[in-house]
């Protein structure tokens, strides 16, 4: 047990340094429990109860085949996954009657850690479309949620469309965990499957 509050408390520090969480006083609240993921303790708020009144954001999220058929024509990749996930979305502080938004208050969680908020994906989907639309209409880019695929068939374009894409990224302070990225490939592993040499 102490193993786990020396980590909750680390956790909830650096959060709050970072300016991620605030003290609430919210009367929502969710209750939170660790789960072992890869070696390491993390921190899940359980919000399935809200989740179960919350209206449902209609954001459709690709259809993994689809995102698949779209890399199956190139020859080389880059995969870059984001870190902070759900974390990128930025929470309403207020109500404003729009029901598919997030609200600070409904995401209070009691650390005495997820199941995340049920409009988490649909949201986030629809934000990395609004922000990555022209490198999607273009095919540059392969997207599921957090994941991302740039494609080419030639390194050269690889090179310039992989510099194009973190422009975008460096624009809107998206940061990619570099243990789970992979450059000038021509395999890569995604959404279960592997996909190179024009095949999957």
């Amino acid at each position: 047990m102490l193993k786990e509050e020396e980590a909750l408390n680390q956790w909830l520090n650096k959060q709050l340094k970072a300016g991620l969480i605030v003290e609430s006083k919210s009367r929502y609240v969710a209750p939170c429990f660790y789960i072992p993921k890869n070696g390491l303790l993390w921190l899940v708020q359980d919000y399935r109860k809200l989740n179960q009144v919350t209206i449902k954001n209609k954001t459709l999220l690709p259809l993994i085949g689809e995102v698949i058929n779209k890399l199956k024509k190139a020859k080389y990749f880059n995969k870059l996954d984001l870190i902070w996930e759900y974390n990128n979305v930025q929470i309403k502080y207020m109500t404003c009657g729009l029901n598919n938004l997030l609200f600070i208050k409904k995401a209070a969680f009691h650390s005495s850690s997820s199941f995340k908020l049920c409009n988490l994906p649909r949201i986030f989907q629809r934000i990395m479309n609004s922000i990555f639309w022209e490198l999607l209409h273009e095919e540059v880019l392969a997207n599921y949620i957090y994941y991302f695929v740039i494609q080419a068939k030639i390194m050269k374009e690889l090179e310039e469309r992989t510099i194009w894409f973190l422009k975008i990224t460096e624009k809107h302070n998206l940061c990619f965990k570099r243990s789970k990225c992979h450059f000038n490939m021509k395999e890569i592993p995604i959404l279960g499957v592997v996909v190179g040499k024009e095949q999957v």
